[in-house]
């Protein structure tokens, strides 16, 4: 099986930081032929993260990498071989686990969408419209949406998670803390296949860098806290700007096409 550029579309919501420039120009020197379709993430939030579904289920792509806008591809290589590998195990959609690692807490039957990547195929499935979905946040800072799409016990069922569980003691998190989460309920519900990444922590950026397995080649670097990238706050002992500016120093080394 050849995995050709033109079968894989990249879509990024965005807030259209600084950083959403360097990412564009990464992911055209990596897939050329690939289309990247940008999302405004400044209006209709959060209804707005669900426009992507649609753009990629007309695309006529067999493959689809959601990636935000802080998230930077790190090895060609390694998201072919996680292609090939979701296509031979009929997998829908692989990711990073919302909980279990080290900057979330969530439920980690769900995946945190800042690198996905997923087959058109399953989301072909999906027999609602996620986009024409409405949501409000509860009191106690969960989220609950219009078709009262949410959490079910027999997700879990025969859930086991690969890899060492960083966080949440080990604690399944039931509530909605997201509204993205509605999307892999209904994946869930289709009992499709997921597959989750390893977490692998980048202690000079203080990053989290998804790879297909443990000790194998990550695939992307993802920084969180975009939208306070100039700011102090302390992020695992660094400040958030300086994460950042040397992010912008380690990009520009790494890829010198980004200094024309």
């Amino acid at each position: 099986m050849v995995i050709e550029d033109k079968d894989i579309i990249f879509v990024t919501d965005t807030i259209f930081t600084k950083w959403i420039d360097y990412q564009k120009k990464i992911i055209n020197n990596f897939f050329p032929e690939s289309r990247h379709v940008i999302i405004d993430g400044t209006k209709r939030w959060p209804e707005c993260w669900f426009d992507w579904i649609d753009i990629v289920k007309s695309s006529g792509c067999k493959w689809y990498v959601h990636i935000e806008e802080d998230c930077f591809i790190e090895d060609k290589d390694s998201i072919i071989e996680a292609i090939e590998k979701m296509e031979k195990e009929e997998i829908a959609v692989m990711g990073t686990a919302d909980g279990y690692q080290p900057y979330r807490g969530g439920n980690p039957l769900t995946m945190t969408p800042f690198f996905l990547i997923g087959r058109t195929l399953d989301l072909q499935d999906i027999d609602i419209n996620l986009k024409d979905l409405t949501f409000r946040m509860n009191p106690d800072g969960t989220w609950s949406n219009s078709l009262g799409i949410e959490y079910k016990d027999s997700y879990s069922e025969g859930f086991n998670y690969p890899y060492e569980k960083i966080g949440n003691d080990g604690k399944m998190c039931k509530g909605d803390i997201e509204p993205f989460y509605a999307l892999f309920w209904k994946i869930h519900e289709k009992k499709k296949k997921l597959h989750y990444f390893y977490p692998n922590f980048g202690d000079d950026l203080k990053s989290l860098n998804p790879s297909l397995s443990k000790g194998s080649t990550p695939m992307a670097v993802h920084m969180f806290y975009t939208r306070i990238w100039e700011s102090n706050m302390d992020v695992h002992g660094l400040p958030n700007v300086e994460r950042y500016r040397r992010l912008e120093s380690y990009l520009l080394n790494k890829h010198k096409f980004l200094s024309n």
